[in-house]
């Protein structure tokens, strides 16, 4: 069960960046307390890239709509630099720290990095899982799906090939977001396009493997 203050972090700037999406006024009475244990909701501007760095930590991109008659970029920023505060007095220091931001024709880009992939998955609405094929398959993850090989995209592998490749490292995420691994892929997902030797994007919304 999650701690009742992360569930209220995740609210909050789920209710915030709600409100940026849909340009109206963020009222305070929103920050209402979530029962710990309810279902995740986390932020509504989920991330649009992903990247593995190679300590481990991970940077997450969020571009969302921001129309500045409501908000101000001051404001955006200290509200969201005191939840970040929040979340790294409940889970150490660091946990999760806002990297950099710019705003550019009335569309705001802000990035935060995350300590671990369990900070980013308290935080973010997407799933992202960061260890060995075994023990994505220990969790439960659905292994009947095709891997392009990265250097030929001729070749693929499946759930048997897979299996025999258990202390190999893998990320597993959902949703859109383009990733980059800090070494080259070997294998990725059917329905993922390859950008370079590091870098894939989904092509619709799901659930993707990538080798590395």
């Amino acid at each position: 069960m999650k701690e009742e203050s992360t569930m209220n972090i995740k609210r909050s700037l789920n209710t915030f960046f709600a409100a940026v999406v849909m340009a109206v006024v963020f009222t305070a009475c929103s920050f209402g307390n979530k029962p710990a244990g309810s279902e995740k909701t986390g932020l509504k501007a989920t991330a649009s890239s992903i990247e593995i760095l190679g300590d481990g930590r991970i940077k997450a991109g969020i571009n969302e709509t921001f129309t500045e008659s409501y908000y101000d970029v001051n404001e955006l920023l200290a509200m969201v630099n005191g939840e970040l505060a929040d979340y790294n007095a409940a889970h150490g220091a660091e946990s999760i720290t806002l990297g950099d931001y710019s705003l550019e024709n009335g569309v705001m880009y802000m990035s935060f990095v995350f300590k671990s992939a369990d900070d980013y998955n308290n935080y973010m609405p997407d799933e992202l899982y960061l260890g060995t094929v075994q023990g994505a398959y220990d969790k439960g993850y659905d292994f009947n799906r095709s891997l392009y090989k990265a250097s030929a995209s001729e070749n693929s592998i499946g759930k048997k090939d897979l299996l025999e490749r258990g202390s190999d490292r893998i990320a597993v995420l959902t949703g859109t977001s383009s990733i980059k691994l800090p070494d080259k892929i070997d294998y990725y997902s059917q329905g993922m396009t390859m950008t370079d030797k590091y870098t894939v994007t989904p092509d619709a919304n799901g659930i993707y493997f990538v080798l590395y």
